[in-house]
């Protein structure tokens, strides 16, 4: 295919499905194999019947080189006015290279051989060496040639050559990393396989994917007690052989749509904009997947993992509740029995989210050591968890604890960011500007910041300044911690000059924990992500003010980000800001009228 028939084949599409084009560049090396699978759908509208159907994409491309190649690939489909689905792909150098080798669909469908030999190959290729060092993305909005599709797509084109080059200039062989004999290079389900089957994103494999030992960085890793290391080790070696398979997959997409009723939607806040003024507010709406939190996304998937290991209980820590009724959920539906610790203090706050647990069948264990709140419940799990290891497997509720568990509940998170960055674009043909999340043990913000990590998008975390700066009054971990270690994983910490974990506090239940996920941590000393704070009093008002202005009562944790969002879309003045609304405040009402009445009406 030659570079003017591919460029206007790539504008035909553009103009047509009215859908972004993304330019993604990519480092083949040296005597290594390069096994490159798309397989995603997307949906277009129908010129003709107007309508918004699917349309699928699926091809592999396989690289085999003898020296250094930078490439950049374009798959698009579309399947309008075509009786076949195609799929291009643009070569810096060439078109469709002689070095690489194709498959195609033919007619929706792969003959058996031919499949199972792709297959082979996927498996085989232990080195996928791909490093995506660019992205361009062209958006067209109409018909009515004001868009220049061609030009734009023309000069989408150009940037990716020229970044391409710009990253390898003078560049000899990049080193490749090897791994140890018999070893296989875990991917992450939530970038390529777990992503919906409807995102046109493909997610780049980041330098943020834990080393082989679980570290992010410096942080991270395993601090057990010789009794658990056997465990873990056998957790992590099942997470690894469980993450690429079909049928695992497949499962857990069928219960996203089907159960959980994903993809949960971005919804503009316009009333909330007007009335706060300066920049768009966007809600990513986690509040309105089953069970009322984005806890779900990793609990259905936690519970497949026991059910695959044979284990017939699952045991975790729940401060808000969210994660207890999720969990609870999950055990429920798969059959398994389900213990949750949570702390005294937390039971009386949460006494809707109690109940639930226990009407799904969920036993509650009340922790009253201590100051009877998350940490203290997170303890009490682990023990619980180390008496009787060969029968259950402990759920760990965000991205903290000893790996793989912040890979593993990140991997399951990223259908949150892959979701929202799809759908912002869509409305809007842009990205945000500012990307926001509440952050206590930080699963929640991390599902959606994966992805918009290799974007120009401002990511920031707000944490729970409580009721002020003073020790114990508040859980803002990143602002005022320090490297530590705590439940079997080292991360920024609030602790005292003993290296003990210092007491906290926050209104919201579900952020009072001392640590944080070592994939912040990381994310903070490379200056990726910024991390603030925002008080139970702004967390209050913006509770209200949400509530009353578009008639969605968020969680308290959510409201920290919503408040931060409210501040910060004022300083802009223009621009948009997404806020991911992790969870609704049904949970939380007893708590608000108790301390803050009903608020003032509007």
């Amino acid at each position: 295919m030659g570079g003017e028939e591919l460029l206007q084949r790539l504008s035909e599409w553009v103009e047509i499905s009215g859908r972004a084009l993304e330019l993604r560049t990519a480092r083949t090396f040296r005597e290594r194999r390069c096994v490159r699978q798309l397989n995603q759908s997307v949906a277009y509208e129908d010129p003709v019947t107007k309508q918004q159907r699917e349309g699928d994409v699926l091809a592999v491309i396989r690289y085999v080189v003898d020296q250094l190649a930078v490439s950049v690939d374009v798959a698009v489909e579309c399947k309008a006015a075509k009786e076949h689905p195609w799929v291009a792909f643009y070569d810096d150098q060439r078109f469709v290279s002689d070095l690489a080798q194709l498959w195609f669909l033919h007619g929706g469908t792969w003959s058996t051989d031919e499949l199972a030999g792709l297959v082979q190959q996927w498996r085989g290729a232990t080195e996928l060496s791909t490093d995506r060092v660019a992205t361009h993305a062209v958006s067209a909005f109409g018909k009515d040639g004001k868009n220049f599709v061609h030009d734009a797509v023309q000069q989408a084109m150009s940037f990716a050559r020229a970044r391409a080059s710009r990253e390898t200039q003078g560049r000899g062989v990049a080193p490749v990393h090897r791994l140890a004999p018999g070893a296989r290079r875990p991917q992450s389900p939530g970038g390529r396989h777990m992503a919906e089957p409807s995102s046109t994103r493909q997610m780049s494999r980041r330098n943020t994917v834990p080393d082989e030992n679980g570290f992010f960085g410096a942080y991270g890793g395993q601090f057990l007690p010789p009794q658990l290391e056997g465990p873990f080790a056998e957790i992590t070696k099942a997470y690894h052989e469980i993450e690429n398979d079909a049928a695992f997959i497949a499962e857990l997409r069928y219960l996203r749509k089907h159960f959980q009723g994903r993809p949960t939607p971005v919804y503009h806040a316009r009333t909330l904009s007007l009335e706060n003024g300066g920049a768009q507010i966007y809600l990513k709406r986690e509040d309105l997947n089953h069970t009322g939190a984005h806890k779900l996304n990793h609990c259905m998937g936690e519970v497949l993992l026991a059910k695959y290991m044979g284990k017939t209980k699952v045991i975790a820590e729940t401060g808000a509740g969210q994660h207890g009724v999720a969990l609870a959920t999950a055990a429920a539906h798969f059959g398994l029995e389900c213990e949750i610790h949570m702390g005294q203090v937390d039971i009386e706050k949460q006494a809707p989210n109690v109940s639930r647990m226990q009407l799904l069948g969920a036993t509650v264990v009340p922790v009253t050591h201590g100051l009877r709140t998350l940490k203290e419940a997170v303890d009490s799990a682990f023990e619980a968890y180390m008496a009787d290891y060969e029968n259950s497997i402990y759920c760990i509720g965000s991205v903290v604890g000893p790996h793989p568990f912040p890979l593993m509940v990140r991997d399951f998170q990223r259908v949150v960011g892959i979701e929202a960055r799809e759908q912002f674009h869509e409305m809007t043909g842009n990205l945000p500007d500012v990307v926001e999340a509440c952050i206590g043990g930080g699963s929640n913000a991390i599902g959606i910041f994966s992805a918009f990590l290799d974007d120009p998008v401002e990511l920031i975390g707000v944490e729970p300044l409580g009721r002020g700066t003073a020790v114990g009054e508040h859980a803002a971990t990143m602002t005022y911690g320090r490297a530590g270690i705590i439940h079997g994983f080292k991360c920024y910490l609030l602790q005292d000059a003993d290296g003990q974990p210092s007491p906290v506090y926050s209104c919201a239940s579900g952020l009072d924990y001392p640590g944080v996920g070592p994939e912040h941590s990381y994310l903070k000393d490379t200056g990726r992500v910024s991390y603030v704070t925002s008080s139970d009093e702004a967390c209050r008002d913006a509770f209200f003010m949400l509530s009353r202005k578009e008639g969605i009562i968020p969680a308290l944790e959510s409201a920290h980000a919503v408040a931060h969002a409210l501040v910060k879309a004022r300083e802009m003045k223009t621009g948009a800001i997404l806020v991911n609304l992790s969870g609704r405040g049904d949970k939380d009402m007893d708590y608000v009228i108790e301390n803050w009445g009903i608020g003032t009406p509007a």
